[in-house]
Formats: C-alpha cells, structure tokens, sequence
C-alpha cells in the first residue's frame, strides 16, 4: 500500500473511493435517492472543477493536498483532501476537507498512515488549530476521537427535508500529534 500525492488521472478513482464509501456509510442514513446521486459519474465533472491540491495546481494552491492511497494492484482505495481553511468565517489554521476509505481497506491501519501524511504536509506551514466535519451518525467519529480530535463544532445541515447534525472535530495543537 502506498500513499502519494494525487494527479488529474487519479479523479476517476477519487471518484469511485467516495461513491462507494457514502454507500456503505450512509445507507439507512441519508435517502437512498441522495446516495444514488453521487454516482461516480456526475461526481468526476465536479471534483475536475471544484477541487485543489491535485500535483498538478502545486504551483497555484501550494497550501491544498489530496492524497491517494493505492493498493498494490495500483486501484485508488482511500484519499484525504486538505489544506487551508476552507470557510474563511471558521477560527481555524486549517481542515481536513475530505477523507474517505473503502470499506474493505477500513481498520487496517490505513486511515492513520493517511491522517498522519497530511498531518506532515499540513505542519510545514506552522498552522496550529485544525477541524474536520463529519456527520455524527458516521462511524468515523471514533476514528477522530482514537486521532486526539475533540467534537468542539456543531453545525445542522438540511437535506430533502430533514436535519442532520454535522460535528466539527478540532485538534487545538497539531504540531503536538
């Protein structure tokens, strides 16, 4: 298993990792309508678009990463996108914007070796405070709070009519972990 920076060629399976992940995660959650619309295929257009931290917008987002990590068949199972703060209204350095693994890969050890690569990358630029947002029901809240995270933030989203609350998890001092 190896964790490297992402490229533009890695999107389909940026793409793949997160659709898969919201299935077996938010199933009996969200409404399988929801879920069904994160199809690998309408998500690939939107991260081309939207997101940074790809090897090849260094030079343009130098604070942004998204990291890969392959197995040994070379398939993408698990990325973490991070950097900068995101919403400038946060009292944050930095965040965790997006984390996810497939199931299969999950509690083998993977999702620290990639917390603690962005933790690497993250350090360099002296931010201290950093957050990351997960919904509560979310079995990963366990993961962040075994990482030293603490559920500081709460925020409500609203989605096709019904409330779900979003826990902000904090590290107050990264350059301690």
């Amino acid at each position: 298993m190896i964790i490297r920076q992402a490229n533009f060629t890695d999107i389909e399976g940026i793409a793949y990792v997160g659709y898969h992940s919201w299935v077996t995660t938010y199933t009996g959650i969200f409404p399988d309508e929801l879920i069904k619309e994160r199809t690998p295929e309408k998500r690939i257009p939107y991260i081309r678009l939207n997101w940074k931290g790809f090897e090849e917008q260094i030079s343009e987002y130098p604070t942004r990463r998204i990291l890969v990590a392959e197995n040994f068949e070379k398939q993408i199972v698990g990325f973490v996108a991070g950097g900068e703060i995101f919403h400038e209204k946060q009292s944050y350095d930095c965040e965790m914007y997006a984390f996810y693994i497939l199931k299969e890969y999950q509690r083998k050890g993977l999702g620290t070796r990639l917390f603690n690569e962005m933790l690497r990358f993250l350090k360099q630029f002296d931010y201290e405070t950093m957050i990351i947002w997960v919904l509560e029901e979310n079995p990963a809240c366990l993961f962040y709070e075994a990482m030293r995270g603490r559920a500081k933030e709460t925020i409500i989203q609203h989605r096709d009519g019904k409330d779900y609350t979003v826990m902000g998890y904090v590290w107050e001092d990264i350059k301690k972990l």
